[in-house]
């Protein structure tokens, strides 16, 4: 059984085309050709899925179906599942139950197992109408050698990386395997999972160390396809010596969502790969009653009932229920998750939308209650996940730190994120005592008029003499023009020098960006 972040039904398209982010109507995929089990009706071509395949609209379908090679029979499915899995477990998140105990497990392409997957990782999963899972698919969207890369924040798990040609960003939301982000180096080889955002920057949500690599390789959408030559986000690749697989008339084109493989060799820093192998990937068919979750980047907006989440067109109405927010919050850039069936058009038809935070929430403080998964701290659960890193950094110096370890009034800094109704830890470290406190995280509650608000669902008090309010760029401000700008859904970072209790007045109250 597998747990994904996300709740059944939902898919994450990566952005096609190059140069994401414009504004003005979404863009017109190019009619697509070839693969089996082809439906009636028009057929669009959309961008990359999570766990490694291509997406297509087609109206002529009801539900979906996935192309497994041109001119394959394909693999019907009820339902497609597709995210970041986040558990090993009987229980999906919002209730769902996938049982994937007779599924085909296909990882980077070869016959596997659920052994074979890590939380955090990008998987798609087709199962039926009940939720007995067909068919379980991972592929790394890059593995290779790190060619640059700057910390931003290490305790908000921060970072700005190049892995083979491919621009990476990692935040509080990433699951890093055999490494912290402070760790990461110039010519370390990683394997990373992730969705791309709206100016095609792989968002990593799974960051592996490996020790070597026998090839590289990435996946993505060919642009500017030439003889023997064309681009993969900011990867140059050239393929005349390489074997091709599964294409239509053995001839790659511009919008192909394509695996490319190479000794590593063959790569020239920073961005040149004479490859050995260029595969297109599945595709998975979208029908037009299909119900789907779209969780994704909006790359490219009208307005906030037109807009695209990773390439697949999205309408809203009346009827949407919005959460975390309303149409006037949605532009570019925005993390959303859609739930809704696709019309007669293709174009999803959100009847929830859910605006998802991508800021990090973070903590510094006393160990108040220690659960079943669970720490709690400055009144904040965090919920603690098979990857989550822990670390002492106590002149105890528990090597390695477990939950067992940690005890009711130990200090501890905590970074996580928002997930759903929970807050999910990414990384806990044990430090020696101190006596200062830190809140870091999402405006859920604010009274204007009381000067008063609450963090993470914790309610602070404040004072407008001993407070100190700042904004963003630590400019001071008044009590009145601080409260004035604050709207629920902001990041503030609450700060006391002497710490005793979340209901003491805090020392300073920060707005907080990325």
């Amino acid at each position: 059984m597998l747990k994904f972040l996300t709740v059944t039904l939902f898919f994450t398209l990566a952005a096609c085309g190059g140069g994401g982010g414009s504004s003005g109507s979404p863009p017109t995929p190019p009619p697509t050709g070839g693969g089996g089990g082809s439906g009636s009706g028009t057929v669009t071509a959309g961008g990359l899925l999570s766990g490694g395949a291509g997406v297509l609209i087609d109206t002529g379908l009801s539900g979906f179906q996935l192309d497994v090679a041109v001119g394959g029979t394909g693999l019907s499915a009820g339902r497609a599942t597709a995210g970041d899995v986040q558990d090993f477990s009987s229980i999906i998140a919002n209730g769902v139950t996938l049982d994937t105990n007779g599924a085909d497990f296909q990882i980077e392409g070869q016959t596997g197992t659920q052994d074979d997957l890590r939380q955090g990782q990008q998987v798609l999963v087709l199962t039926d109408s009940s939720d007995v899972a067909l068919r379980v698919d991972y592929r790394a969207n890059v593995k290779g050698p790190v060619t640059q890369f700057i910390l931003l924040d290490p305790m908000l798990g921060r970072a700005s990386l190049s892995v083979l040609g491919q621009a990476v960003t990692t935040d509080a939301t990433t699951t890093f395997d055999g490494i912290d982000v402070g760790n990461i180096a110039v010519g370390d080889l990683l394997e990373l999972s992730g969705t791309l955002d709206d100016a095609n920057v792989l968002q990593a949500s799974y960051v592996e160390l490996k020790t070597s690599l026998s090839e590289y390789k990435a996946i993505g959408v060919a642009q500017n396809v030439a003889a023997t030559t064309f681009t993969l986000n900011g990867l140059t690749v050239d393929y005349a010596n390489a074997a091709l697989q599964d294409f239509d008339n053995m001839t790659i084109s511009n919008g192909d969502v394509v695996e490319v493989r190479g000794l590593p060799a063959s790569f020239t820093t920073p961005d040149q790969f004479a490859v050995t192998d260029v595969e297109r990937l599945p595709r998975l068919r979208i029908g037009e009653t299909a119900f789907a979750r779209v969780e994704g980047f909006i790359d490219s907006f009208i307005d906030g009932t037109e807009f695209t989440v990773q390439t697949t067109p999205v309408t809203t109405n009346a009827s949407t229920l919005f959460r975390n927010g309303d149409a006037s919050h949605l532009g570019l850039g925005v993390k959303v998750q859609i739930e809704g069936s696709a019309n007669g058009s293709g174009v999803v038809v959100a009847n929830q939308l859910t605006i998802q935070p991508t800021q990090s929430v973070r903590l510094e403080g006393n160990v108040e209650n220690v659960g079943s998964g669970t720490v709690q701290v400055l009144g904040v659960t965090m919920v603690i996940r098979p990857q989550t890193q822990l670390e002492d950094d106590s002149s105890t110096g528990a090597d390695p730190l477990t939950l067992a370890d940690l005890s009711i009034g130990d200090e501890v800094e905590v970074r996580g994120y928002v997930d759903a109704d929970v807050i999910a830890a990414t990384r806990l470290e044990r430090e020696d005592d101190e006596d200062r406190a830190r809140l870091r995280g999402p405006v859920t509650a604010v009274d204007t008029a009381a000067q008063t608000l609450s963090i993470a669902g914790v309610s602070l008090a404040t004072d407008a003499v001993s407070t100190e309010f700042e904004d963003e760029n630590d400019n001071p401000l008044s009590a009145a023009a601080f409260f004035a700008g604050l709207s629920v859904g902001d990041f503030v970072q609450a700060r006391w020098d002497v710490f005793t209790a979340t209901s003491v007045v805090v020392d300073s109250l920060e707005y907080e960006d990325d």
